[in-house]
C-alpha cells in the first residue's frame, strides 16, 4: 500500500504542477483539444502518412474494391518481426514526443483534466490521496484489533500434513481480513466522496494492484513459512524457503505495480507510442526479475533435481536454467509481439511438455523396476545355471543406460512435437526411415550375435566347470581344456567380423570391394609372412592332433615346463623355476609329453656288489607295498609295482631298476617319496648303498693289499 501511495504521489509531482500551469490557458471544450491534437498529427510526417493511408483504405472500402491478391498467412516468426519493427516505431514516436515541447505541452493540457468536470487533475489528486489514506487507517486499525487473535493462532512448530494445511489456511484468512477492510474502506470512500473520473480510476487501480500483490504474498508466505520449519508445506529448508519467498515477492510486486504504472499512464491518456514503449519497458523489467530469480537459484534447483542420481536427469538438471530463461524469453516475445494465438500455443505446448516429461519419468522408473526384477530372476536362475548372474552383471549397466536413453529420446521427440517441431516428419521421411531401419537391423544383428556368443561361452564354462552329484569337479581332458577356449576366441572373432560387415552393408557401404581387398591383402601378407603362416599351420595341426594340452608337462624345442596357454601361433610354458618360455609352433619339431594320460616314476637303486639282488628286489617291493597302503599315497600310485631287475653293473654299484605307475604329474613326488623310504629301509637292513671312492697309495713298490680310503 505504501508503494502504491508513493507511485500516486510521484504521478502528482511529475504531472500535477505542469497541468495546473497549463490549465489557465487551455480551451474550455474538448473539441478544441481534439482539433489541436489533429493539427499536431498533421505536422508530423509519419502520422500524416499514416492518416492518408487510412483514408485511402476507407475510400477503397466504400467503393467496394477488393484487394488484388490475398496476403498469405503470416506465422509467429513474421508476427514477431512485425512487432520488433512496430516496437522501433514506438520508440521513435516516444522520443519525438518527448523532445517536442508543443506536443508534450498539449498532452499535459489534455490529459490532466477530468473529462466530466473539466477540473485540473492536481486539484482532485489530494482527494484521492485522502481516500486512500482513510482506507489505510482502517486497515491499520483492524490489524491492531486482530493482533491478539493472530498471536493466539500462531502456526504449530510441527504436526501432520493436515494440521499444517489447516494452520496455513487459518493464517491466510487472518491476513486477508485487514486487506479486506482496506478494500471495503477504499470502495466506501469512492462512493461517499464525489471524486472526478480520472482520480477515481487511479484510486481503483491502486486498490486492485495492492490487493492482488498482497494476496499473492500472503499465499506464498502461508506455503513457504520461512520462520517455522515444522509448519512449512513446501519441502524446503529455512534458507531456501526464505530465499525463494524473497524472489517470488519481488516478482509479484514487479508484476502488480508494473501493471499499476501502465494503468496510470492509460488513465492519464498517454499517447499510443510512449504508452506502448512504457508497457514494453515494464514487461522487460518483469522479465529481468524473473531471469534474475532463475539464475540466482540455479544451483539449489539443480541439486534438488539431481537428487543424488546421474545419467540423463543429471544432464537436464545442469541446463535447467538455460531452458527456463529461454522459456521466459519466448513468453515475453509472444506477449510483446502480440502474436495471435501465441499464449494458447505456449500453454498447449507447455502442458504437453509437462505430460511428456512426467510420462518419461514414469517410464524411466518402470524400466528401472523391470531391470531390478530381471536381476532378481538372475539370482534364482544362477542356482540352476551357474555363471548367468556373473555374466549378466556386466551388461546390466549398459542395458540400463540404453533403455533409459530410449525412453528419454521418445520423450524428447514428444516435446519437439508439442512445440510443433517436425521431428516425426523427419523420422517418417525416406531418409529417416532408411536410417532408422538400418539402425534397428544393426542393433538386432549385434544383439543376436551377442546372445549367441554368451551362450557359447556359458556352455563352455559349464562343461569345463561341471560337477558330479557329490559336488566334486569333473575332470576334463586336456584336449577339451585346450580346444574349447580356442573355440570361444574364434567364435568371438567370427561373430564380430560378420557383425561389422553386416553393419557396413546396412549403412550403404559396398562390402564386395572390401572383401576382395581383404583377400588380396591376406594373400600378400601370407607370402610376406611365411614364418607366421608356418607357425599358425603347425600349431593348428598340433592342437587338432591333441599333441599338447593346457596343464601338461612337455618338452619342446629344448624347453620344458607346464603348458599354461596355447594361442594360434605360440605355446607358453612355465618351468620349475617359474621362468615362462614362449615357443612359436614353427620351432616345434618334436613334442615330448611327460604327463599324457598317466606317468611312470622310474627309480634306479644302486647297491654294493656284495649284496644279494633278489633280496634287494624283495625289499623294494616291500617299500612299494608300504606306499600303496599309506592313505596319503595310495591315490598317487597305480599298482602293480614293477621290478625290472639288474639294469647296470656300474663301477661301484649294481643298479636295480624299478617303476611305479602314477597319475599325470605325480611321478616326481612318488619317486622322491620312494627314495626316502628306500634309504631308510636299506639303512635298517644294512644294505650297502655304495658311493664313488678312490684309493690313494704312494708309488715305489707293490701296492699294499689294504690302504686307508680317501
Amino acid at each position: 500500500m505504501i508503494r502504491a501511495l508513493g507511485i500516486l504521489t510521484v504521478v502528482a509531482v511529475l504531472w500535477g504542477w505542469p497541468a495546473g500551469m497549463a490549465a489557465q490557458e487551455a480551451p474550455a471544450g474538448s473539441e478544441a483539444a481534439e482539433l489541436e491534437a489533429l493539427a499536431a498529427d498533421l505536422k508530423d510526417e509519419a502520422k500524416r502518412a499514416e492518416l492518408v493511408r487510412r483514408i485511402e483504405m476507407l475510400a477503397a472500402a466504400r467503393r467496394g474494391d477488393e484487394p488484388e491478391a490475398e496476403e498469405p498467412a503470416r506465422g509467429p516468426l513474421a508476427s514477431v518481426t512485425d512487432s520488433i519493427v512496430a516496437f522501433g516505431g514506438d520508440v521513435a514516436g516516444s522520443l519525438s514526443f518527448a523532445f517536442d515541447p508543443g506536443v508534450f505541452r498539449q498532452w499535459l493540457e489534455q490529459g490532466f483534466r477530468d473529462p466530466a468536470s473539466g477540473a485540473p487533475f492536481w486539484t482532485v489528486l489530494g482527494q484521492a490521496l485522502l481516500a486512500l489514506l482513510a482506507a489505510l487507517v482502517v486497515e491499520v486499525a483492524v490489524r491492531r484489533l486482530m493482533a491478539g487473535l493472530r498471536k493466539g493462532a500462531e502456526r504449530p512448530v510441527s504436526g501432520t500434513v493436515g494440521e499444517r494445511l489447516l494452520a496455513a489456511v487459518l493464517g491466510l484468512l487472518l491476513g486477508v481480513v485487514p486487506l479486506a477492510a482496506f478494500a471495503v474502506a477504499g470502495f466506501a470512500a469512492l462512493s461517499v466522496v464525489a471524486l472526478p473520473q480520472t482520480a477515481a480510476e487511479l484510486v481503483l487501480a491502486v486498490i486492485y494492484a495492492s490487493i492482488a500483490a498482497r494476496l499473492a504474498v500472503l499465499a506464498l508466505r502461508a506455503v513457504l513459512a520461512p520462520e517455522t520449519a515444522g509448519a512449512r508445506l513446501a519441502p524446503l529448508d529455512d534458507a531456501d524457503a526464505a530465499g525463494l519467498l524473497a524472489w517470488l515477492r519481488r516478482l509479484v510486486l514487479a508484476v502488480a505495480y508494473g501493471w499499476l504504472v501502465c494503468e496510470a499512464a492509460r488513465i492519464l491518456a498517454l499517447p499510443p507510442a510512449p504508452y506502448g514503449l512504457l508497457v514494453d519497458l515494464v514487461g522487460l523489467a518483469v522479465l529481468a526479475v524473473a531471469v534474475a530469480m532463475v539464475l540466482r537459484n540455479r544451483e539449489a534447483v539443480r541439486d534438488r533435481l539431481r537428487g543424488g542420481g546421474g545419467g540423463i536427469g543429471a544432464r537436464l538438471a545442469d541446463i535447467w536454467h538455460v531452458v527456463a530463461v529461454a522459456y521466459l524469453a519466448a513468453v515475453f516475445l509472444v506477449w510483446a509481439a502480440a502474436v495471435e494465438g501465441g499464449f494458447a500455443y505456449i500453454g498447449e505446448a507447455s502442458a504437453w511438455t509437462v505430460a511428456a516429461v512426467a510420462a518419461g519419468r514414469l517410464a524411466d522408473l518402470g524400466v528401472l523396476r523391470l531391470i531390478d526384477a530381471a536381476a532378481r530372476w538372475e539370482l534364482r536362475a544362477d542356482s540352476r545355471l551357474p555363471g548367468v548372474k556373473a555374466r549378466a552383471e556386466r551388461y546390466m549397466p549398459v542395458l540400463r543406460k540404453c533403455f533409459r536413453a530410449a525412453v528419454w529420446l521418445i520423450a524428447a521427440i514428444a516435446v519437439l512435437e508439442a512445440w510443433r517441431a517436425p521431428a516425426l516428419d523427419l523420422l517418417a521421411s525416406p531418409v529417416g526411415e532408411r536410417v532408422i531401419g538400418a539402425l534397428v537391423r544393426i542393433a538386432l544383428v549385434f544383439g543376436l550375435f551377442l546372445v549367441l556368443w554368451e551362450a557359447i561361452c556359458l556352455a563352455i564354462e559349464r562343461y569345463l566347470d561341471a560337477r558330479d552329484e557329490d559336488g566334486n569337479p569333473v575332470e576334463r581332458g586336456g584336449r577339451a581344456r585346450t580346444l574349447l577356449p580356442l573355440l570361444r576366441r574364434a567364435s568371438a572373432i567370427l561373430l564380430l567380423t560378420v557383425g561389422v560387415l553386416t553393419a557396413a552393408s546396412e549403412l550403404g557401404i559396398d562390402i564386395a570391394p572390401l572383401l576382395a581387398g581383404v583377400g588380396i591383402a591376406g594373400l600378400a601378407i601370407g607370402f610376406g609372412a611365411q614364418t607366421l603362416v608356418k607357425d599358425v599351420i603347425t600349431g593348428l595341426f598340433i592342437v587338432m592332433e591333441d599333441q599338447v594340452a593346457v596343464g601338461e608337462y612337455v618338452s619342446v624345442a629344448g624347453h620344458s615346463g607346464i603348458v599354461e596357454a596355447l594361442s594360434i601361433r605360440t605355446i607358453r610354458l612355465r618351468d620349475l623355476s617359474g621362468t615362462v618360455h614362449v615357443v612359436p609352433f614353427g620351432e616345434v619339431g618334436t613334442v615330448e609329453n611327460l604327463t599324457r594320460d598317466y606317468s611312470y616314476a622310474v627309480i634306479d637303486a644302486g647297491v654294493g656288489y656284495g649284496e644279494d639282488t633278489d633280496r634287494v628286489s624283495d625289499v623294494l617291493r616291500e617299500v612299494a607295498a608300504s606306499m600303496e597302503s599309506d592313505e596319503d599315497w595310495r591315490d598317487r600310485v597305480i599298482p602293480p609295482f614293477e621290478v625290472f631287475g639288474v639294469q647296470e653293473l656300474g663301477d661301484s654299484a649294481v643298479v636295480v631298476r624299478c617303476r611305479f605307475k602314477t597319475p599325470p604329474m605325480r611321478q616326481w613326488a612318488v619317486a622322491r617319496e620312494f627314495r626316502r623310504r628306500m634309504k631308510k629301509r636299506f639303512d635298517e637292513l644294512g644294505i650297502e648303498i655304495p658311493f664313488p671312492h678312490r684309493t690313494v697309495y704312494f708309488g715305489g713298490g707293490k701296492p699294499p693289499e689294504s690302504l686307508p680310503e680317501s
